[in-house]
């Protein structure tokens, strides 16, 4: 065999390997698991407050190992993300389907302005990738207030009781009363991570869960906006994790009194009036 021939051989052999190894990585991937996204953020445009939109986002596991998705929260309970699949084999894909409904930004617009609102919120995946563990995906959109209705002063009611048990903690689910504003048990620091677009955890928040806390006596109380002010949702997981809380209790409005009691709020949207809405709290102490 000549020189040339030997030559042409090898860099033939060269080139089989490298692409006998590039399919390897695409058909047998390895490492951990690795969540990919088809889309990080949905901007659904100009819309009106009567409008409710959707929009599909892909969930793929890129990695060599199974990936489990161990939540889907949102923001706010205006925005609702259902995922088909939580568990997913290396190259395995799935679709997660969020929906916007735009008319909390109808009943409980603050002011009469016919300019429309630009609300963001966010839908988020806790979970098993090391390098994403937790991932985000933002909607946007410019809602058109059609009945310019104002928010009414008022308080939002809160379900029965439900108990349970969480991994080393009691779980106790049911709305804070005048006995625990009695029972002066909370500490003296509350610092209150929520979402400021959240209509419904605003109206909340200030009818209803600031004055209570506020009877407790001498608390010191601090607001995070998470959407805005990306550093406190960072900080918030960072404390959840450090207190062992369940993925799965995440709330849209999560409250630390010092460091040993936290509630977990998860507001629903309100279809009417504020009234008509639910805020279920978890304690975790």
């Amino acid at each position: 065999m000549s020189r040339a021939s030997s030559r042409q051989l090898a860099l033939a052999v060269i080139a089989s390997l490298l692409v006998i190894g590039t399919l390897s990585a695409v058909l047998w991937p390895k490492g951990p698991p690795r969540l990919q996204l088809s889309q990080s953020l949905h901007d659904f445009g100009t819309i009106k407050s009567t409008d409710k939109v959707e929009t599909i986002v892909s969930v793929r596991n890129t990695g060599g190992q199974p990936l489990e998705i161990l939540s889907v929260t949102t923001s706010c309970g205006c925005t609702k993300a259902q995922l088909a699949s939580a568990k997913l084999a290396p190259g395995e894909e799935t679709t997660l389907h969020i929906v916007f409904d735009a008319a909390s930004h109808s009943t409980e617009q603050t002011t009469s302005s016919s300019e429309p609102e630009a609300v963001s919120h966010v839908a988020y995946l806790r979970t098993t990738d090391p390098a994403q563990p937790e991932a985000e995906i933002e909607i946007r959109a410019r809602v058109v207030n059609e009945s310019k209705a104002l928010t009414p002063p008022g308080g939002t009611p809160l379900p029965s009781v439900t108990t349970g048990e969480g991994p080393g903690r009691s779980v106790l689910v049911r709305p804070l009363s005048e006995k625990d504003a009695a029972s002066k048990r909370f500490g003296v620091r509350a610092t209150i991570y929520y979402n400021e677009a959240c209509h419904d955890c605003v109206v909340y928040l200030d009818h209803e869960l600031i004055p209570l806390l506020k009877e407790l006596g001498g608390m010191d109380i601090v607001k995070k906006d998470y959407i805005s002010e990306r550093k406190n949702r960072s900080e918030l997981l960072e404390r959840s994790t450090r207190l062992q809380i369940p993925a799965q209790l995440q709330g849209h409005l999560t409250v630390f009194l010092d460091d040993t009691i936290i509630l977990q709020v998860r507001s629903t949207q309100a279809k009417s009036a504020p009234e008509t809405s639910a805020c279920p709290v978890i304690i975790w102490a």
